[in-house]
């Protein structure tokens, strides 16, 4: 009467079932899940149920694209639905216009005259319910529910080159459940905790610190059917929002009620370096070890996407805080030495020192970052001299002594 079972490496993908092997996500982690019934207490006037189940640990990866994908595919089975229904009561009005009825107190004359035996054994199983129904038998009912989940984690993955964006976590929490068949008590507390992803640093925030919130549900039948929700917490919770929160969750709601369909995965770098010195030069993913890893070269005044991982080891790792974010920087056929450890981080102007010096004099080389309104940064590498012509006419910049000097066109309104 105690019967056990153990499903083990549960988990959950969103693939084309021609390449599962190559292009599936991971949309839910392997889990296990343990599930105990035990009937043993169970006796002829006494019905006694428990019902105990532990889950592992639960890590959901949902992007923007999957909830879409989701809402598309329960729009159109209810719109096959709901033409499958019209054909359905179309069928049933025929059916009702047919001449097909029943006449049930004939059929029991005709059944009383030919068969009389079989009546007097139907009236006989009658009576006997009935003296059954006059004297109930007292039943002892209990029934206890108990699961344990060892934790639970949502991660809401952005629209643009696959960066989470929203990171919702529980701890470990317990929930017990009695009497479902007859007066329902359901209790648990959750302590949870909400971050959001800054893509200015690139790092997370906290919106919403971990808070324990207290959960009671409660049905009754006698003297009323009714059903009761109470949700307690006994703490002061710090919830914080900035601009950029704001802004992240407008963008949510307009991406998800926009019916434009979204760029594929992966076509969306989350950067995009732009070389304005002047010279050609040789780009890198610098990690300190010595190698040119994804060398790349960079012309003058082209641009480029950038990315330091894959975006799909982007969505396996979940962490954007160990993620290397440095680049080295070489100007070809320049006298300036290469330019190691430039962080793409974050939103900033920083100053880059060339060495060696040229006739006594060190120039330097700007490397701002700025986010765009579509969540990519644009890493602009330039002189530390800008020039903005406000004119309406094209004039000559030259840079260099008076006999040779070199000119360069700038047109209205450039820099």
């Amino acid at each position: 009467d105690i019967t056990n079972f153990r499903l083990t490496d549960v988990g959950m993908f969103l693939c084309k079932m021609s390449n599962f092997d190559t292009q599936r996500l991971r949309l839910i982690d392997d889990f296990s899940v343990d599930l105990k019934v035990d009937l043993s207490q169970n006796k002829e006037n006494q019905l006694l149920t428990t019902i105990q189940m532990t889950v592992d640990p639960l890590l959901m990866r949902l992007s923007i694209r999957d909830i879409k994908l989701a809402i598309d595919i329960i729009n159109r089975a209810s719109e096959m639905y709901s033409n499958l229904s019209g054909n359905i009561g179309r069928s049933d009005l025929k059916r009702k216009d047919s001449n097909y009825e029943t006449y049930p107190d004939d059929f029991r004359r005709k059944l009383t005259k030919y068969a009389p035996s079989l009546v007097s054994s139907l009236s006989k199983v009658t009576s006997i319910s009935n003296m059954r129904a006059r004297n109930p038998t007292i039943v002892i009912k209990g029934e206890n529910m108990s699961i344990d989940t060892n934790g639970m984690r949502l991660v809401l993955i952005g629209d643009v080159h696959e960066l989470p964006m929203l990171d919702m976590e529980s701890k470990p929490f317990s929930v017990s459940a009695k009497n479902w068949s007859t007066d329902l008590e359901v209790d648990t507390s959750i302590t949870s905790s909400i971050k959001v992803l800054n893509y200015s640093t690139s790092s997370w925030e906290t919106l919403l610190e971990p808070w324990t919130v207290t959960i009671h549900i409660g049905k009754v039948l006698e003297p009323k059917p009714s059903l009761g929700i109470d949700i307690v917490s006994k703490e002061v919770d710090d919830f914080t929002v900035t601009s950029r929160t704001i802004s992240l969750l407008s963008n949510l709601t307009n991406v998800l009620t926009d019916s434009r369909e979204l760029a594929a995965r992966g076509e969306d770098a989350p950067y995009l370096i732009m070389n304005e010195t002047g010279y050609d030069m040789n780009i890198w993913i610098d990690k300190g070890s010595g190698t040119r890893e994804q060398l790349t070269l960079l012309k003058d005044g082209v641009s480029c996407p950038w990315q330091f991982e894959d975006w799909r080891e982007v969505r396996e790792n979940l962490s954007t805080e160990g993620e290397t974010t440095f680049i080295g920087v070489e100007l070809i056929d320049s006298p300036y030495d290469e330019l190691y450890g430039i962080s793409l981080k974050r939103e900033q102007e920083k100053v880059l020192l060339l060495k060696p010096a040229v006739n006594g004099i060190h120039n330097r080389l700007i490397c701002e970052i700025t986010l765009g309104s579509d969540k990519i940064k644009r890493v602009k590498l330039r002189s530390s001299v800008c020039i903005q012509n406000y004119t309406q006419a094209t004039i000559f910049v030259g840079a260099g002594s008076f006999k040779a000097v070199s000119y360069t066109h700038l047109r209205a309104h450039e820099t």
